[in-house]
């Protein structure tokens, strides 16, 4: 310590071998043993309140003797915990054939029955300190609150203090809670941690540790709490929000209080699957770090082990996939963590739900399973290390197979209207075609067909067009050919032409050459559906006309935007040209075909079939879930 002091703690004949005690206690924690069993030794053998009167004279001079931060005031007040905490050492057991008198004896027992008591010396060190909580000095406020949190921790979790001094540290402590200084709040929260009855809604410690968590500017402050606070029901959500802290030290500390002291089972589906988006989303890397080998491992071996059981808990069936570009959704961002540590012969042999033809039963294909198997696939499929193009196709099986089981999955099997999970589980194997090589040409064409079939399905939702064109742009690489061939398949939803085989038991059938009643009608459906295809190639290139102009207006490229709306006026008039020629043929389609045969057709059935003919397309086209489709496929092509 700096030279004044000694002159200071020299100014009054204090006791030698305790002054020797405090100056040989600052060179180095190795010394601090031999010191404390010597200064011991010296109380036994003397007035203990002569004693404690010259220790808390030289126990002055660091607590508030010294401004300055030194490593000695640490060292010393180190020194005054472990020494103050000696006499809560038991005595050593008499050695085996030694004799223990009877009064000992007697005395030990009692001691048994009765409660323990804290020594003296400590009783009467916590007594002082508490006394001079609120001196002037912030560094003495410090130091008093670093000493207290010192003896607290010396004194072990079993130790036992009596309610008068309970609630002097509880007092005491709750005042230092709103210091100025933000170093001693935090010391406090420290001193107070073991106070908290978490059992306690009502709880003064907790409340105030609530408060300080959500108000306190300091980020020491709520980093501390967060070490420090039980984890109950009421403070759970507390450290939630904590995870979106402005820095990113608490940041850490509420990671790592959820992946210690939480179960993933007390976190709702929302909580868990927010939880772990923003975690794996951490800009910090610290803080990622704490999410990646902490939290996710805990939560796996809180799932037993088992990557279906923890997909089961993070609840993937209902789970958000439509995530942005590129970016993974949070149980997949969990698996993917879990792959990088895992070698790839364990990851492939773990996986232990394909069949003889590498394709999941239809029994076993639920939401978490479907996820595993597409996160695995796509996991090897980015991987540039030796085998994992092996482990792959171990995994997967060829295009053409799958391109079948997923048309059976989703097209052929009956599904329950009450299964909610069906349309996540088909989304993630229309996902993982996107995984293969296109290579092969006949696999690609049956993929291609894949798609078209389940566009035009009416079994398809609306909610798998933009997996579908993600698809099909890898597949269709042209652009226009892919415009026109979007353009059939807007116009077969709008207008589709189920033109059934004549049954020959039929009244409309007719073995004779001389009466061709369904020619004509077909005929007259081909002229309407080319009309249509025409329009609607031209409509989507006015839309493409239109971006170029207001592109162009923007720019202020006047002469290419007059040439583009010359362009357009062009376009308007071909496509009013084929409008009123559509409405001509639907004319003459619609008219009753000039035979002898007409005559001897019932006349209300005649009636029927034609008010029928005039109303499927009114019905087809106000059909809401057609028209969403149509407008969600023209969104994701564009």
């Amino acid at each position: 310590m700096p030279s004044p002091k000694s002159k200071k703690m020299g100014s009054r004949k204090g006791n030698p071998l305790i002054r020797d005690a405090f100056k040989g206690c600052q060179d180095s924690f190795s010394g601090h043993p031999k010191l404390v069993r010597k200064l011991k030794a010296f109380y036994l053998s003397t007035d203990p309140d002569k004693f404690f009167e010259d220790f808390i004279w030289y126990l002055r001079f660091p607590i508030s003797g010294v401004t300055e931060r030194s490593t000695f005031v640490d060292k010393t007040l180190e020194f005054v915990a472990k020494f103050a905490c000696s006499f809560l050492e038991k005595d050593e057991k008499p050695k085996d054939g030694e004799e223990v008198p009877d009064d000992a004896a007697n005395a030990t027992s009692a001691d048994d029955e009765e409660e323990e008591e804290l020594p003296l010396f400590i009783y009467r060190l916590f007594a002082w300190l508490l006394d001079h909580h609120e001196v002037e000095g912030a560094d003495a406020r410090l130091r008093v609150c670093q000493l207290l949190n010192k003896l607290l921790k010396y004194m072990g979790e079993e130790a036992c203090i009596d309610d008068d001094l309970y609630n002097k540290i509880y007092d005491g402590m709750l005042e230092r809670l709103k210091d100025k200084v933000a170093e001693i709040r935090s010391q406090a929260v420290t001193a107070l941690q073991r106070l908290q009855d978490p059992r306690d809604e009502e709880c003064p410690i907790i409340r105030a540790y609530l408060f300080h968590l959500a108000h306190d500017p300091n980020n020491v402050v709520r980093r501390t709490i967060v070490r420090c606070i039980g984890a109950t029901r009421l403070t759970l959500p507390h450290i939630l929000e904590r995870t979106r802290d402005t820095d990113e030290h608490v940041r850490r500390a509420a990671y790592k209080f959820l992946a210690e002291k939480v179960h993933i089972k007390s976190l709702t589906i929302g909580q868990r699957e927010g939880v772990l988006g923003r975690g794996l989303g951490e800009r910090s890397e610290a803080v990622r770090r704490v999410v990646e080998k902490e939290m996710i491992p805990g939560w796996l071996r809180l799932s037993n082990n088992n990557i279906v059981q923890l997909l089961h808990h993070l609840d993937v069936g209902n789970s958000d996939q439509d995530t942005k570009q590129g970016a993974k959704s949070a149980p997949a961002g969990a698996l993917n963590v879990l792959f990088m540590d895992t070698p790839y012969k364990e990851l492939v042999n773990s996986f232990q739900y394909l069949d003889t033809e590498k394709l999941i039963p239809y029994e076993k294909l639920t939401p978490e399973t479907a996820m595993y198997w597409r996160v695995l696939a796509e996991f090897f499929a980015e991987q540039n290390g030796p085998g994992a193009e092996e482990y792959l196709e171990s995994i997967m099986p060829e295009l053409t197979p799958f391109c079948q089981y997923v048309r059976r999955y989703i097209l052929d099997l009956e599904k329950d209207d009450e299964d909610v999970n069906w349309e996540f589980v088909a989304k993630e194997l229309i996902n993982m075609t996107t995984i293969y090589d296109l290579g092969d040409e006949v696999g690609r064409q049956n993929l291609c067909k894949l798609i078209k079939d389940l566009l035009t399905s009416t079994k398809t939702p609306a909610t798998f067009i933009n997996s579908l064109v993600t698809v099909f742009t890898k597949v269709e690489k042209n652009a226009q050919s892919r415009v026109d061939q979007v353009a059939e398949i807007i116009s077969d939803l709008k207008d589709p032409l189920d033109v059934a085989p004549a049954d020959p038991m039929s009244p409309e059938y007719h073995s004779a050459p001389e009466t061709p009643l369904v020619q004509p009608v077909r005929q007259d459906e081909e002229v309407i559906r080319a009309k249509q295809l025409q329009i609607a190639k031209l409509r989507v290139e006015m839309n493409v006309l239109r971006d170029q102009l207001d592109e162009a207006v923007t720019g202020q490229n006047f002469l290419i935007a007059q040439q583009i709306k010359a362009q357009m006026d062009q376009l308007e008039e071909e496509q009013a040209m084929l409008e009123e020629q559509l409405s001509a043929a639907k004319a003459v389609g619609a008219a009753p075909p000039p035979s002898a045969s007409t005559a001897a057709v019932d006349p209300a059935m005649t009636a029927e079939q034609l008010d029928l003919s005039d109303s499927c397309p009114d019905q087809v086209l106000d059909n809401p879930t057609v028209t969403i489709k149509c407008l969600f496929l023209l969104l994701f092509l564009l």
